[in-house]
């Protein structure tokens, strides 16, 4: 296997999903919008595979939400997402650029195949943990907010564990009207946080909860960021990244 190229990190975040279409880039972008009132930010996703449209919007709304610039190439691709090695590198590339505090949307799921390669000693295959593990960053996961999200986020979080990564906090993402009734009369948030702190000892920062006039592929933000100030606990991901040593400005 051909060895790849030295890049050098700079401060950043990497937003993970549990699963496709999870709500990772609302939240991307709510965490953009949040993290960005106080310092530079580059709120980045640098692979998009599916409707070349559909791309162009998700990168159109993480830019209109967060406010970050829509300052970088991203690299799209026809389904199924599979980078030669060229392209990874370039997607590794995007995501360390800059001084500013970087925000990177990985692509997919938490397990999806990005880059395969076949080898004199077999097939390589890298997933979005692997991008995850390339950038060095804290994470951030995201789950749908569904009746089996706690489950979900135990299982990302060890097998994000597993590969070393550092968990800056977990959220969830009520991507449809009533999807979190079930859950919500199962646990109560302190049950949620109590659950996440004594199992992979990363903070519960709390739901977005949804809205008909939100909408990622028309770029409609509706009251996105009114809904969800109150709602997410910001402050705690300020804590848990300045003691993984990513000190920012509250």
């Amino acid at each position: 296997m051909t060895e790849e190229k030295s890049i050098t990190a700079t401060n950043g975040l990497t937003v993970l999903g549990t699963d496709f279409a999870c709500g990772k880039t609302a939240a991307t972008a709510v965490v953009g919008y949040l993290l960005g009132k106080n310092q530079a930010i580059r709120v980045v996703k640098p692979l998009l595979c599916g409707p070349r449209d559909r791309a162009e919007a998700e990168v159109s709304f993480l830019s209109s939400v967060s406010g970050a610039p829509r300052g970088y190439a991203f690299n799209y691709v026809e389904p199924p997402a599979r980078l030669n090695r060229s392209a990874w590198q370039s997607i590794l590339a995007v995501a360390m650029q800059g001084l500013e505090l970087n925000l990177i949307e990985a692509y997919g799921a938490i397990s999806s195949p990005i880059f395969v390669e076949d080898t004199d000693g077999g097939i390589i295959v890298f997933d979005s943990l692997d991008f995850a593990k390339r950038l060095s960053y804290p994470v951030l996961i995201v789950a749908a907010h569904r009746f089996d999200a706690p489950e979900r986020l135990l299982s990302a979080c060890a097998m994000a564990e597993a590969r070393g990564l550092n968990i800056a906090g977990l959220l969830t993402v009520e991507t449809a009207a009533g999807e979190g009734r079930l859950l919500e009369a199962k646990y109560s948030r302190q049950d949620v946080e109590l659950l996440f702190q004594s199992r992979c000892r990363a903070p519960y920062l709390g739901c977005i909860k949804h809205s008909p006039s939100i909408n990622v592929h028309r770029v409609n933000q509706g009251n996105l960021v009114k809904m969800t100030e109150s709602g997410l606990d910001i402050l705690s991901l300020y804590k848990s990244l300045a003691e993984q040593g990513l000190s920012l400005t509250v």
